[in-house]
């Protein structure tokens, strides 16, 4: 990794300017960055559709400006479009040896679908342009073909389609300046609930929008397993894999099996969900929701599914159980939850590696190492190559837990 100043680097595009996009203190600015004002454009500030205008709204309105502009392009009437948002297009004569009939290449004939925000796009690319210290930028004209370029040189930004030298060297404009924010095309167009969309997101486009119903993100279906010969339904129920079977059966079928018998489709499923084996379709889709929230830090989505009821011995196929993830989660709610359902701090993966060896060489951070020691977890563990733990604490440089030996 190489640390140096932007303006020394060679980069190809900068989202510096969108700041909003990356930087949640900006985030509430998206609204008006997307052409939007007191409300985004096409809603209300209740998430609700807003009724578009049917002629020229003034300047007064941000939103109601952006969606007239769009009104135009929906209704073909490009030039009024450009030229209303302070935008030049340049015709250009094609020079091709193959076609020599073709006359002029109207940039309008590429662009007029382009889902631009025409009520700020001037303005974006003039910041970029200030920021940036360039003053050609490309865009795409489609899948092939030579790129757009937006050229701001003369403070009126230009539109026209970029020559054989120019495709190389302009700087390429970022999505978020080029293109409409697709979370509202997509709520717009019914293919995404306002509710769905990113907390950031939907505070800043829709403030007003009314709470939704809590409804479970996961619904666990039962499963049906062939057991002996008839169809048995297990399924994930008060934090275990429930079916027919008593668990004095489920005891005698593993004396069964340690003395070489074959064991019943119930217990084979049983013991899979608990040492990473294979699983029937539904189960194995379960599991990979699982240790997807789980590695992606989602304590609140991992939490209503142990509402629901999962049995919470299950391990993805490299031994891991949730307890492997606590340094990706938060540990002040879960910790306490996972071991009081049985979860063992000792237990190792396909590495021998425990939940705190884990946390330790995967970068968890000093709190979490600090809550499993507290915890009852031991720190004289090795891992299958006989590292032990304080060597692993040396060789990743992890000074903030030298608590763990005094």
């Amino acid at each position: 990794m190489e640390v140096g100043s932007v303006a020394d680097s060679d980069h190809s595009w900068s989202w510096a300017t969108s700041r909003y996009l990356w930087d949640s203190r900006q985030a509430p600015t998206l609204r008006v960055r997307c052409g939007g004002g007191e409300r985004a454009p096409y809603f209300n500030t209740d998430g609700t559709l807003a009724a578009l205008p049917t002629a020229d709204p003034g300047h007064s309105d941000p939103a109601a400006r952006t969606e007239w502009l769009t009104v135009l392009q929906e209704r073909g009437e490009f030039g009024e479009v450009f030229a209303a948002a302070g935008l030049r297009v340049e015709k250009q004569v094609a020079q091709h040896p193959r076609w020599p009939q073709s006359s002029e290449w109207d940039s309008l004939g590429l662009l007029r679908t382009w889902p631009f925000v025409f009520t700020t796009f001037a303005d974006e690319v003039r910041r970029l342009a200030a920021w940036d210290g360039r003053e050609v930028f490309s865009f795409p004209s489609g899948y092939y073909g030579r790129p757009n370029l937006v050229d701001v040189s003369s403070g009126v930004p230009v539109l026209r389609r970029a020559n054989g030298q120019e495709t190389g060297q302009a700087a390429k404009l970022p999505h978020s300046i080029s293109c409409r924010l697709p979370d509202l095309d997509l709520v717009r167009a019914g293919l995404l609930k306002a509710h769905e969309l990113h907390p950031l997101v939907r505070e800043s486009l829709f403030p007003d929008l009314p709470a939704a119903e809590t409804q479970p993100r996961y619904e666990i279906t039962p499963v049906r397993v062939r057991c002996r010969g008839e169809w048995h339904v297990v399924e994930p129920r008060d934090g275990v894999l429930s079916g027919p079977h008593a668990e004095q059966e489920h005891r005698r079928e593993q004396a069964l099996q340690a003395l070489g018998g074959a064991a019943s489709g119930c217990y084979v499923v049983r013991t899979a969900w608990a040492n990473g084996g294979k699983l029937p379709k539904q189960l194995r889709a379960l599991r990979k929701e699982i240790f997807g929230r789980a590695r992606h830090g989602d304590t609140g989505g991992l939490i209503e599914l142990l509402d629901a009821g999962i049995d919470v011995r299950v391990r993805d196929s490299g031994k891991r159980g949730l307890l492997h993830y606590i340094h990706l989660l938060d540990h002040d709610l879960l910790l306490r939850r996972l071991l009081d359902m049985g979860l063992d701090l000792e237990a190792v993966d396909h590495a021998q590696r425990t939940p705190l060896y884990t946390a330790v060489s995967d970068g968890g951070s000093a709190a979490v190492v600090r809550a499993l020691l507290e915890a009852g977890a031991r720190p004289d563990v090795m891992d299958e190559h006989k590292i032990s733990l304080a060597q692993r604490l040396e060789r990743n440089a992890r000074g903030d837990l030298r608590f763990l030996f005094g």
